[in-house]
């Protein structure tokens, strides 16, 4: 029987990325390291097309034109994929860097 996958009502990030997790792992799609820094870039350029639409800018009038929240929503996913494939735990790397950042602004 499969496994139903979801999300906490208020997930943390640690839920965010233990479903992820799991989501990759009911699909049986492998992606490597560099395949999920590829799979970030598609979507950072999804989100930069989308934001040149929203801005006003130049784009190619026959593309698809992303939407924002999507391309956000699919960077946050690689991104939890890829910290899985490194064996990072995100949460605690957040905590890290912002403990580093209020120690360098005291400084200054």
């Amino acid at each position: 029987m499969r496994e139903r996958l979801r999300l906490n009502r208020q997930p943390t990030l640690e839920d965010f990325q233990k479903y992820v997790r799991k989501v990759m792992d009911a699909s049986g799609q492998e992606a490597d390291r560099v395949d999920q820094v590829l799979l970030l870039s598609e979507h950072l350029g999804r989100l930069a097309k989308a934001m040149r639409v929203d801005a006003g800018l130049f784009y190619h009038k026959g593309s698809q034109i992303p939407k924002a929240d999507d391309a956000l929503a699919g960077l946050l996913f690689s991104t939890f994929n890829l910290a899985n494939r490194l064996g990072i735990d995100l949460e605690a790397a957040f905590r890290a860097r912002e403990r580093r950042q209020k120690r360098r602004k005291s400084r200054e």
